[in-house]
């Protein structure tokens, strides 16, 4: 069982998930902290210890894991050297799901232990800083029950394979069990320590049907008839290129569109399109937290909106690498930037639209106050993320290695990330007032109105005038770039 065990590839894939589990916790910890340094430095307190408090403690220590339980390979239930020993399937498919789980609750703690240093350092470090409860202990007992749950869940899909082939019911069923499964920790934090058996009992009753009813080996290849309903859904009178010409404009850009966002980034496991399914949510419900909706702040922004080109940024490697797929045909360059670069801005714009205009539709006209600033360190942010793109296309040459370029990607990444902890700490540490430095950026952004014959409105045309520039300039490099050639799995 223990050579099973290391050989899993949930296993195999564990150690960078330990790399990667820090820092998103850090993030998530890094808004709360800020959020109650803002909430008791204002008086109108982010309620420590409270709901949304709990929720922000727990996406803290459950993002990590759902994201591993998602990217994380865990769709393989044996190596290939597995599937050729006289080993018996319901056997494997045990040892895979006990990797799952165990890797699972090495990525749990490792999230876990953020929260816990953070509250240890900061209070030895900064005498009265604005720290937020920690009730991280039930939190993290609560996520490691529902670990066990959704690992019976995620693995009773397509028992008698090998391995889970992507689909999106299954990408749907993952979406839904993982969300439903945040759910389920903020619930079993509130209540009576026994029902945190409730899970485990759940998966065994889950699990074990599906055990008993596994052949002797695994199958490989599935029996479906997919190829005989897609052959039924191209008749040869009806052929698809004559489909794309009726088509038209519209179905050859979202083509186009659809095969950059397929994009698979060096190093994730799991055959997904992120920019499509992971990027554009993320995107969109960034603009919304932006906009102040969610925790009835318009000022909010000051203290995560350093986080946007680090959000934009993060997706940006998985459509390039498909670059080498459309750069030989007769598609301007002018367009495949504008297909990589502007989907994840517009998304981002129109979730923040959304969370603006959301009250004034449904809320029963109470707007919340605008912050003229906002405009400014907007177009300052996106500015920093097409400065970064612009350093990152530099390295496409023919001359300069796959592992460089990686370097160069993950340096900028840390570099933007990096920025928003600063801002972080400072706050926490008192160095840094965000209410003060919402005061002076709106006093500035309405003496440059009011200077301009045209206002606000001129101030916003201006932001727009220099962030068409930025997006040209960095177009300009996207024009000049040697595209790669596809890498093997064995170079990648």
């Amino acid at each position: 069982m223990l050579g099973l065990l290391r050989r899993d590839p949930a296993v195999r894939a564990m150690p960078k998930w330990l790399v990667v589990a820090p820092l998103t916790a850090t993030a998530l910890e890094g808004a709360r902290s800020l959020l109650v340094a803002i909430g008791l430095r204002s008086g109108s307190a982010w309620p420590a210890g409270g709901y949304g408090d709990l929720l922000l403690l727990s996406l803290t220590v459950w993002l990590p894991v759902a994201l591993f339980l998602a990217l994380g390979g865990v769709r393989q239930r044996c190596s290939h050297f597995d599937t050729v020993l006289p080993t018996p399937a319901s056997r494997l498919w045990i040892a895979h799901l006990i990797a799952m789980i165990l890797s699972a609750w090495a990525v749990l703690l490792s999230a876990a232990a953020v929260p816990v240093l953070r509250e240890r350092w900061v209070v030895r470090l900064v005498a009265g800083a604005p720290v937020p409860e920690v009730t991280s202990l039930w939190v993290v007992l609560a996520a490691g029950a529902g670990v066990v749950l959704a690992c019976a869940l995620l693995q009773a899909w397509r028992t008698p394979l090998y391995r889970i082939p992507y689909s999106r019911g299954y990408a749907v069923w993952t979406l839904c069990v993982l969300a439903a499964m945040l759910a389920a920790v903020m619930a079993l934090t509130v209540v009576h320590p026994l029902w945190l058996f409730v899970p485990m009992l759940a998966s065994l009753v889950i699990a074990l049907p599906g055990v008993r009813s596994l052949p002797g080996g695994f199958t490989l290849v599935p029996r479906t008839a997919q190829l005989r309903r897609r052959q039924a859904a191209s008749p040869d009178d009806a052929p698809l290129a004559s489909r794309e010409h009726r088509a038209g404009r519209w179905f050859r850009d979202w083509t186009v569109f659809l095969i950059l966002s397929r994009g698979i980034a060096p190093g994730q496991l799991w055959r997904v399109p992120v920019t499509l399914w992971l990027g554009m949510p993320v995107c969109f419900g960034w603009g919304v937290l932006l906009s102040g909706v969610l925790l009835g702040d318009a000022q909010v922004w000051i203290g995560i909106i350093l986080l946007t080109p680090y959000i934009l940024f993060a997706f940006l490697l998985a459509p390039l690498t498909q670059l080498s797929l459309l750069d030989p045909l007769p598609i301007p360059r002018r367009k495949l930037f504008a297909h990589i670069v502007l989907p994840p801005l517009v998304v981002l714009t129109a979730g923040y639209a959304a969370g603006r205009l959301g009250p004034i539709v449904w809320g029963g006209g109470r707007e919340l106050p605008a912050s003229p600033g906002f405009k400014l360190v907007f177009l300052a942010v996106i500015l920093a993320f097409f400065l970064a793109t612009t350093i990152l296309l530099r390295t496409y040459r023919v001359s300069i290695r796959h592992g460089v370029r990686l370097g160069v990607f993950y340096g900028l990444l840390a570099v933007l990330l990096a920025l928003s902890f600063v801002e972080f700490a400072s706050a926490i540490a008192g160095w840094f007032d965000p209410r003060a430095a919402v005061e002076r950026i709106n006093d500035v952004a309405g003496q440059i109105g009011d200077f301009l014959p045209g206002g606000q409105l001129a101030l916003w045309l201006i932001c727009l005038l220099v962030l068409t520039g930025g997006y040209e300039l960095t177009l300009g490099q996207f024009r000049r770039i040697e595209v790669p050639l596809p890498r093997t799995e064995k170079e990648a």
